[in-house]
């Protein structure tokens, strides 16, 4: 009987030894077993997530600092620190990471986007296969679109999780006009008749000026011949004869636009001043519930009202990665996952929370979940996710945007 109670206990330690052991390879990051996925909550259990981001939106960081802090404490007993860190000293933490082969890093998560995905990963900076792990990214997201699967055209590879959107949207005011231009044959014809009362600030100097030339160019050019810069190296030249028809139509906007003596304005902040003093009767903004924003706190005239072009314009998307020597690897996938899930995003896509497009699909969703992003609580002058969802053009890759810029500022910019 002793002999028995001695295998027993042998067993059980043995057994106890094996879970530690998983537990230990996950946060030190060794492969996480597939389908345990409460083994990795379990070691994600009492823990700290160090997450940073070079975004300093306010909105962004109360909503990660409040409600998502709040369901990750509840739910799975992580805390969220929120900081704020510029991408050139993530980049330098990290280089001195690898050069002293410090194993445990102080960065578990990082918000990123641009071109900044392909510059981790060049670097071997990044965790892989951290989207195998979780359940929540077979749940209501096409992973069969461009922006989930790449960023800016760099494949993904499971390196990185698409988890939020971006959409340029243009804005006009309601107590000053009746109806606005459906797309780009309309406004130049509207400026034909109303010349200097529009205008988008240098390309070379706004990123929202440059993300209007692109919506020019998405619209222009035929969309079969757009999806050449995803897969194909084109040199300017081969660049400036796809996109002459846009480049043309550019020149031709030139004339009847508003500018500070011959000169494009240097920044979006200008436009807006512009706009709201009535001198011009549109702006634009990346951000879909800025206008919303923009009104309350008395920037924006009450009768601001925001719209896209019936094509769709351009979205751009932030994304997720954890870093190779992240201390804590397990809470990270765990908050990532927690972040995609339907209920984080329905939340943060409410303006008033934080105003953030959800990276879900709604088609992919039951009639009463995608109900609740229809029905979620947007002022009228809010472009609403559904029609944004189904008029939008996936970001190039950053080469190709400065080459556009540069044909921009050569061809146009005189």
């Amino acid at each position: 009987m002793g002999k028995k109670i001695k295998t027993m206990f042998v067993v059980v330690c043995l057994v106890l030894t094996m879970i530690s052991c998983q537990t230990t390879d996950i946060l030190t990051g060794a492969a996480t077993p597939d389908k345990d996925w409460d083994l990795i909550t379990e070691s994600a259990k009492g823990t700290i997530v160090n997450l940073y981001t070079t975004d300093s939106d306010e909105s962004m960081r109360a909503w990660l600092s409040s409600k998502f802090y709040k369901t990750l404490k509840e739910s799975y007993d992580i805390e969220l620190n929120v900081k704020i860190l510029s991408f050139e000293d993530i980049m330098y933490t990290l280089e001195m990471d690898a050069l002293n082969e410090e194993k445990n890093g102080s960065m578990d998560l990082l918000i990123i986007r641009d071109d900044e995905f392909r510059k981790l990963k060049e670097k071997d900076f990044l965790y892989d296969q951290i989207a195998d792990k979780m359940p929540n990214l077979e749940e209501n997201i096409n992973l069969l679109d461009l922006d989930v699967s790449t960023e800016h055209g760099e494949p993904l590879d499971s390196f990185a999780v698409a988890f939020s959107r971006e959409q340029f949207v243009l804005v006009f005011d309601e107590d000053e006009l009746e109806i606005y231009p459906t797309d780009t044959v309309e406004l130049l014809e509207f400026l034909k008749e109303n010349p200097n009362t529009f205008t988008y600030p240098n390309p070379k100097m706004d990123p929202i000026g440059s993300e209007f030339i692109r919506t020019v160019i998405f619209e222009i050019v035929a969309q079969e011949d757009m999806e050449r810069l995803y897969t194909e190296t084109l040199d300017e030249t081969e660049l400036k004869a796809l996109i002459q028809p846009a480049l043309d139509y550019l020149v031709s906007l030139d004339g009847y636009i508003l500018k500070d003596d011959g000169d494009y304005f240097k920044s979006i902040d200008i436009v807006n001043e512009y706009f709201v003093s009535g001198e011009l009767y549109f702006s634009m903004t990346d951000d879909f519930a800025y206008t919303t924003d923009a009104i309350n706190d008395e920037i924006y005239p009450d009768g601001g009202r925001s719209f896209i072009f019936s094509n769709g314009t351009l979205m751009d998307t932030n994304y997720l990665v954890v870093p190779m020597n992240a201390s804590n690897k397990t809470g990270a996938i765990v908050a990532i996952n927690e972040l995609i899930s339907l209920e984080m995003q329905l939340d943060k896509y409410i303006p008033s929370n934080w105003g953030s497009l959800p990276i879900l699909d709604l088609n992919l969703m039951s009639d009463s979940d995608a109900e609740k992003f229809k029905k979620a609580s947007l002022k009228r002058n809010t472009v609403r996710v559904e029609e944004l969802a189904l008029n939008r053009y996936t970001e190039l890759p950053v080469t190709v945007i400065e080459m556009i810029n540069t044909l921009w500022d050569q061809y146009v910019n005189q």
